[in-house]
């Protein structure tokens, strides 16, 4: 099988070519991707994981005009799509229609001058939480150390609140650290070159392929 927008595939070699089989292939391959969402910084953890992985079972909705974070409402160009500046975004919704993934993959993404504390910023990934379990039920799985540097301006400690909280409350499970990129991208102390941070892809990998 291979998915129309993001062209992932999925290939399994069987014993038979009847029907029952055919259908258990399909369902086999819709259950077998991972969406990964957020931010910027989650497409460049996917296109690292997507350059080295055998499996690649991440398919990425994230980018830098229709990010997924945790102020996306409900209606806007993250969950719903559209167009802007003339380019057209699929959206959460859309891009989730398309193949149905086993699980949701969040690492966490949030501005150092977003929210004023902790509770607030909570509260925000409550209602993100809210958004998408009236989508899916797939179990969502959170990180907050995302390849930044620790230049980076990112609120790190809110990504951490965010994190801890969320597991203590059973909203997400967690997700793996991705370490601070071997090759940072020298323009912007948050993001990574995601071809030559081969650290980023194994952390991934790791954790999509099981080692």
């Amino acid at each position: 099988m291979l998915l129309g927008h993001s062209r992932e595939g999925f290939c399994r070699f069987t014993g038979s070519q009847d029907l029952v089989t055919f259908w258990a292939c399909h369902r086999a391959a819709f259950a077998h991707f991972v969406q990964v969402i957020g931010c910027s910084n989650s497409m460049l953890i996917e296109q690292s994981y997507d350059a080295y992985s055998v499996r690649r079972v991440a398919v990425n909705s994230a980018s830098d005009d229709s990010s997924l974070g945790v102020r996306a409402t409900e209606g806007s160009l993250a969950w719903a799509g559209g167009t802007k500046g003339g380019v057209v975004f699929p959206g959460f919704d859309a891009n989730f229609a398309a193949f149905g993934a086993s699980a949701v993959w969040y690492p966490l993404c949030i501005k150092g001058s977003e929210y004023k504390n902790n509770t607030k910023v909570y509260n925000a990934f409550k209602n993100f939480v809210t958004l998408l379990r009236a989508r899916t039920t797939a179990p969502l799985y959170v990180s907050w150390k995302i390849g930044e540097q620790a230049t980076c301006t990112n609120a790190k400690d809110q990504q951490q609140y965010v994190f801890d909280h969320a597991i203590a409350d059973g909203l997400a499970l967690a997700g793996p650290d991705i370490p601070p990129a071997s090759v940072p991208d020298p323009t912007n102390p948050c993001h990574f070159d995601p071809l030559l941070s081969t650290n980023v892809a194994d952390a991934a990998i790791a954790f999509l392929d099981g080692g």
